[in-house]
């Protein structure tokens, strides 16, 4: 069988922030394709907005764009849904677009762009977050703005707190699957290719897995997948096969070798570039995983 590699794609260029921009951009996170329900946040080149024609110039944090316009030289942002609706709701843009009061001079008036600052102070430069606090706190905002922000951002700090211990819980729970992958992939080839003696594949040195196939006891492949060099994939084993064939490709990527071997998966030595073929027998690694459960 012919493996195929993966090769990585090349980043994008870098936009100059548009003529009225004060200085050059770093090069953007954004994309200028059609955007996605993850990140729908995000603003195509000369989009439409309520303020003219977008550039979009930098992603200060997730659901934080920053933009410019061709004739307006205040600064913008557009944020997402989640962002959004943590704004206070007297201060609040249903359509997620806000702006300040000038780009060039530090106004002591407080404008709904610091509101958005000071909310998410995390998503913004520090220079620029204790600016807005200061304009809130000393000029033209309503008085009890500031304890909204307050009782926003104590909401803020629980909802990390959450986050991060979810995220360790995550990690504990990943941890504990990679230490059963070898026969949960064998399981899982049983239950798609009854058949199924073996399942092997090929590591890159840079941990990818570009092709992957099951076989059984004569060699016969009865399910494979492999991504070519343009991208396209291919495939055979029929649909709920080839599912599971996606599925066992990214588990296995995220596993060292070390622990596959302990799983009793074979790993073949690695060649100058690092690649190296692993073969998983489906009879062996379920039973090896019985004995662990006694």
């Amino acid at each position: 069988m012919k493996l195929n590699r993966i090769f990585k794609r090349k980043p994008a260029g870098v936009p100059d922030g548009g003529q009225f921009a004060q200085d050059q951009k770093a090069e953007a996170a954004v994309t200028l394709g059609p955007s996605t329900a993850e990140h729908e946040f995000k603003l195509h080149f000369d989009g439409w907005t309520p303020y003219g024609a977008a550039q979009p110039y930098k992603i200060e944090a997730e659901g934080v764009q920053r933009f410019t316009t061709p004739f307006d030289d205040r600064h913008f942002v557009r944020l997402s849904e989640e962002r959004n609706a943590a704004i206070p709701e007297q201060y609040r843009n249903e359509n997620r677009y806000y702006a300040s009061d000038d780009s060039y001079a530090r106004q002591h008036k407080a404008d709904e762009l610091d509101v958005v600052i000071a909310t998410h102070p995390e998503a913004f430069e520090e220079e620029e977050v204790e600016w807005a606090r200061q304009r809130i706190a000393l000029h033209d905002a309503p008085q009890d703005l500031q304890a909204d922000l307050s009782e926003v951002q104590a909401r803020a700090s629980v909802a990390r707190s959450k986050t991060e211990r979810i995220r360790a819980e995550l990690a504990a729970h990943e941890k504990a699957e990679q230490k059963w992958i070898a026969s949960t992939v064998a399981a899982g080839a049983l239950e798609h290719f009854p058949d199924a003696d073996s399942l092997d594949f090929m590591r890159y040195g840079d941990g990818l897995i570009g092709s992957i196939r099951v076989t059984d006891r004569r060699g016969k492949i009865l399910g494979m997948m492999s991504v070519m060099q343009n991208g396209r994939v291919i495939g055979d084993g029929g649909e709920e096969g080839q599912q599971y064939l996606v599925a066992a490709m990214h588990s296995l990527e995220a596993v060292p070798d070390d622990l596959l071997r302990e799983q009793g998966a074979g790993v073949g030595p690695g060649d100058e570039a690092g690649d190296r073929a692993v073969v998983i027998h489906i009879a062996p690694v379920l039973g090896k995983a019985a004995e662990r459960c006694r």
